[in-house]
């Protein structure tokens, strides 16, 4: 799992390189942060309030029931739940985590690709990790089979949509997900990169036996709005608020007021002018894609996956060959095997629509005229 890490920091060193070399960074087309001409595109900015005191301590306990109920019927919860706000999507994965440890789980299935935190947290933490890869279905993508867990001990832990790819689940899964709950088992659903409005746990949340965590704010391309959101079955809550205390912490000044945005019809409005340029992006991006020989995968949200067909994996798993292509192209990429992307995919990496334009066109026609071309930059082997 500690390999993720290191491939991470093989990609900064090799932008950094290029930096000292060029003094620029390379344009990087899997970056989070949307653009600063995307950000100005949508015609419409956050209206945030003040944030509270900066003399005192702010905690999910002692936030409204009100407004905790309300986030979650907007994300998709019809009945009353548990529902913790935390400093972000990583510490809301961390507390739910822990949660599963204490409710006595052993042994995790995590279905790939995944946040690269979870396998790792999930190990440090004592658990039994096991991954799988979910595939790829005519109507959605397939999770691995469940029947040979024990609901008693095993959890499985998904992420919606389909992490760095952006595609959902198909419903064979969600009724095979529905099934492993009834009978006693725990899912925890990671939707923090999740369009607000297409939550898997409008399907799964009414039961007891599900878990979810979110990062709402990530709807409108907001990564400096830091609200996690931890929402479990009313008997989880005591649990939830104690572990909260120890691998949480309190929640910043503007948790209150980032959590009553998300609730607001700004937000709603942002929502709206966000997916409208992101279906700008995509039908720009389709173009090059058929360009190139590509596929561009993933329905709703900003990440998808790139695919470059007919152009082996192996090229995409060789370091020396990727940090040659950033250093060569001026671009940078994540490669999908960083997430643990299908081991059976071509070449693949992410890209973040919310910084197309012309800098990242460019860059993209650079980084496919070198993949595509004749002459390897390096052997795979190297």
């Amino acid at each position: 799992m500690q390999t993720r890490l290191f491939s991470f920091q093989q990609l900064e060193l090799a932008e950094s390189e290029y930096e000292a070399r060029h003094g620029i960074a390379p344009f990087n087309v899997s970056l989070w942060d949307p653009t600063p001409d995307f950000i100005s595109g949508l015609g419409i900015q956050p209206i945030l309030r003040v944030p509270s005191s900066p003399f005192e301590y702010v905690f999910s306990y002692r936030a409204p029931l009100t407004l905790k109920r309300e986030i979650a019927k907007k994300l998709g919860y019809t009945e009353d739940r548990a529902v913790l706000l935390t400093p972000s999507g990583t510490t809301a994965n961390l507390v739910a985590l822990n949660l599963l440890r204490q409710l006595g789980k052993e042994r995790i299935r995590i279905v790939l690709p995944a946040y690269f935190q979870v396998p790792i947290a999930a190990q440090e933490i004592g658990f039994e990790v096991a991954c799988d890869h979910a595939r790829e279905g005519s109507s959605g993508w397939i999770a691995p089979d469940l029947s040979t867990l024990d609901p008693r001990i095993d959890v499985v832990w998904i992420t919606h949509p389909i992490y760095g790819i952006g595609e959902a689940f198909s419903l064979e899964s969600v009724q095979a997900l529905l099934a492993y709950m009834a009978a006693g088992g725990l899912v925890v659903g990671d939707e923090c990169q999740c369009m607000v409005g297409t939550e898997v746990s409008r399907r799964l949340g009414h039961h007891v036996g599900f878990i979810g965590t979110y990062s709402p704010h990530k709807s409108v391309c907001m990564n400096g709005v830091k609200l996690g959101v931890v929402i479990a079955a009313p008997m989880h809550l005591e649990a939830l608020e104690n572990l909260s205390d120890i691998w949480a912490g309190p929640l910043t000044r503007m948790s209150m007021a980032d959590s009553e945005h998300f609730l607001s019809p700004n937000f709603d409005e942002m929502q709206v002018a966000v997916e409208v340029r992101l279906m700008e992006s995509e039908a720009a991006l389709m173009s090059v894609c058929r360009r190139f020989g590509c596929t561009l995968l993933g329905a709703k949200g900003p990440y998808r996956a790139l695919r470059v067909n007919g152009v082996s994996r192996n090229l995409e798993l060789s370091f020396p060959y990727v940090s040659q292509l950033i250093h060569d192209t001026g671009t940078s990429f994540i490669p999908s095997f960083v997430n643990l992307g299908p081991p059976d995919a071509p070449f693949s990496f992410r890209v973040n629509l919310a910084r197309w334009g012309s800098p990242m066109e460019a860059a993209l026609n650079r980084l496919l005229v070198a993949i595509r071309s004749e002459r390897p930059v390096l052997s795979p082997d190297n």
